[in-house]
């Protein structure tokens, strides 16, 4: 009597890979780093429902754009998390940055792109601009978290993302213990467009938090002043003052 070996489909035998990995190497949520479970990825169920979602993408002159009033009047500004120190939101985007997480950026962008696109404020939109890094802390990280979650709005809205439009001309040191005069002065100019690359046209300036507005101001400021271009503006997180 010959011996009855098991055959497996390629799909199964990839599914028992994946649970073997899953075993030894567990996946956790990079927002509040418990295991995840079959089906979760990059955060679970409960940091799904429970990360405060701002709408602000259905509130004109919501607060982020207070933040910006005076500054860059009239642009639409979204952002997909309110961002509070010690949260669940903050260890997401710490991941982000600095851990290598991508998959957080788009993770991030696909869910603010689903959103963004019920939403009348935010129509007619032809392509995504990250916030550029300085390269020098390009090199040193060796990537933009704001590129990742451009990418994930731009899967979702399918428009493309123009990395090469701006250009951060100087580079400053952290400003998380400046105040929001100094933050605006230390970028200031910091930011130019590649005038031969840009076309008419509205577009969606992303970045990853919004504190003072600063960063985005000036890389408004720097777009608008291109003939026929509209700027609308999408974050990751907003930070409360």
């Amino acid at each position: 009597m010959e011996p009855n070996f098991a055959v497996f489909h390629p799909s199964q035998m990839l599914s028992l890979f994946s649970d073997l990995l899953q075993l030894f190497f567990p996946e956790v949520c990079l927002a509040c780093t418990t295991g995840l479970n079959r089906g979760e990825k990059v955060i679970c169920l409960d940091c799904h429902l429970s990360l405060p979602c701002t709408r602000f993408h259905e509130q004109p002159n919501n607060p982020a754009e207070r933040q910006l009033l005076g500054l860059c009047s009239g642009v639409p500004v979204a952002a997909l998390w309110y961002f509070n120190k010690s949260s669940r939101v903050q260890k997401l985007i710490h991941n982000l940055k600095y851990a290598g997480h991508t998959e957080a950026g788009i993770l991030a962008g696909h869910l603010l792109g689903q959103q963004l696109r019920t939403s009348s404020r935010f129509n007619g939109l032809v392509g995504i601009i990250p916030v550029p890094l300085h390269q020098t802390k390009m090199l040193k990280r060796g990537y933009n978290q704001s590129e990742s979650f451009g990418k994930g709005l731009s899967e979702v809205l399918q428009i493309p993302m123009h990395s090469d439009w701006l250009q951060r001309v100087s580079a400053s040191t952290s400003q998380t213990r400046r105040n929001r005069r100094n933050r605006h002065e230390a970028v200031e100019n910091a930011f130019v467009v590649n005038r031969s690359l840009v076309r008419p046209g509205r577009y969606l300036l992303v970045d990853d938090v919004i504190t003072t507005g600063a960063t985005l101001v000036s890389c408004i400021s720097a777009l608008a002043a291109v003939d026929g271009v509209e700027v609308s503006a999408a974050t990751m997180a907003f930070a409360r003052r």
